[in-house]
């Protein structure tokens, strides 16, 4: 990989490897597409969703008036509210039939899956606990920086969550998908071995890694087929 004037990060690397060329126009250049796929949006909103829920539960004073669920949607919806006044598109498209009745179903699928998560990893017990660095930064949306020989300004990343329950401390990896990935290819993943690593040296020991999987789209109940 070319030299770079900035640490890299594991999608700078994993773009290089797909495609030279869409790495120079995207790190070198700073070139970005104008409109994102509605996958990618799905997927940053349920990750505001989840962060507002992991950093509010920290706050007492909130918790008093509202449930993780309620956090994490009214995340969602501040977020969905800035894409779709600011998406970068042409004024046209923006107030198109097209363009808002995508916004719409995104907006609802990001919070019908925020919900499910929430619920599933019972956010709302005490059943995780976030851990927090030496210096007492939230182990949520967790910047990480690694020197390299390799490279002077090193790796960065940011790690989901890092958390800890009754069985031990984790580097927990929350990730929106249209299909799960297995067991086996997880095990190749190093971008999970390394953030693991990072984690153990900014938390202390870290048991593993916890890679939660949701579906990109709320599940349906099956229709009957007439005889």
């Amino acid at each position: 990989m070319p030299a770079l004037d900035r640490p890299f990060s594991y999608s700078q690397m994993s773009s290089y490897l797909r495609c030279p060329k869409v790495w120079e126009y995207r790190y070198k250049q700073g070139l970005t597409i104008i409109r994102a796929s509605v996958a990618l949006r799905m997927g940053s909103l349920v990750d505001s969703g989840l962060d507002g829920a992991l950093v509010g539960r920290e706050e007492p004073e909130i918790m008093q008036y509202m449930t993780c669920t309620e956090l994490a949607v009214g995340a969602i919806r501040m977020a969905h509210a800035e894409w779709a006044g600011g998406d970068g598109v042409s004024q046209a498209l923006a107030h198109s039939q097209e363009f808002m009745d995508e916004a719409r179903e995104t907006l609802a699928n990001a919070v019908s899956v925020v919900t499910r998560v929430v619920e599933d990893l019972e956010l709302s017990t005490s059943k995780w606990q976030t851990m927090r660095d030496s210096d007492g930064v939230l182990g949520v949306q967790y910047e990480v920086r690694h020197p390299l020989r390799a490279h002077e300004h090193g790796f960065i990343g940011l790690i989901d969550w890092v958390a800890r329950d009754e069985r031990g401390s984790w580097e927990i990896d929350l990730k929106v998908r249209k299909a799960f990935d297995d067991d086996i290819a997880l095990g190749f993943d190093y971008q999970l071995s390394g953030y693991q690593f990072a984690a153990g040296e900014a938390f202390g020991a870290i048991t593993g890694v916890a890679h939660y999987q949701t579906r990109s789209k709320p599940t349906t109940p099956p229709k009957i087929t007439k005889q």
